[in-house]
């Protein structure tokens, strides 16, 4: 299908994966900072679009084991999951694993919600310098019923003759 280990006969091989995948993710949001501090159009664009792939590769390795866990009858979330690793027959490389896993998914939250804020930061730095511009090109931006910024052309002004 995908390369990706199967959870229900391989959960070892499966968190092994889905460990490396978030050390992957976690690897191009650092690249999409770097990108986004340089403001690097080119090499934003090319992150989101390798982020976007390795987001789907983490969806679709989580699905596998979620779909494994109800098909054992656990919960499919943490609780499940913890549930399924407290069984004592498990393979003890499992625990650790899955505490890897969540620790990078959250250090992987983390880094993301700073991207976020750097892009908002400058969409604003952005949206300041363009109004800067449409106003000393005579231009008034206000904003439209829809929240958008509009830009109007000065007014005419008509000389009687």
């Amino acid at each position: 299908m995908n390369g990706l280990p199967n959870f229900a006969a391989a959960p070892v091989a499966a968190l092994e994966a889905e460990a490396a995948a978030y050390g992957a993710l976690l690897g191009l949001l650092r690249v999409e900072q770097q990108a986004l501090v340089a403001a690097d159009a080119a090499a934003v664009q090319a992150a989101l679009v390798d982020k976007s792939r390795q987001v789907d590769l983490l969806m679709q390795a989580g699905h596998r084991r979620v779909d494994a866990l109800r098909r054992s009858g656990f919960a499919p979330d943490a609780s499940g999951m913890a549930a399924w690793l407290a069984d004592p027959a498990r393979e003890p490389q499992l625990r650790p694993l899955w505490a890897e896993i969540t620790r990078l998914a959250e250090e992987a939250r983390a880094q993301n919600a700073i991207n976020g804020r750097l892009i908002a930061t400058q969409q604003r730095h952005w949206d300041r310098a363009l109004a800067s511009l449409w106003q000393a090109a005579g231009m008034t931006t206000t904003y439209g019923a829809d929240g958008r910024t509009q830009t109007r052309p000065p007014p005419r002004s008509y000389a009687a003759t």
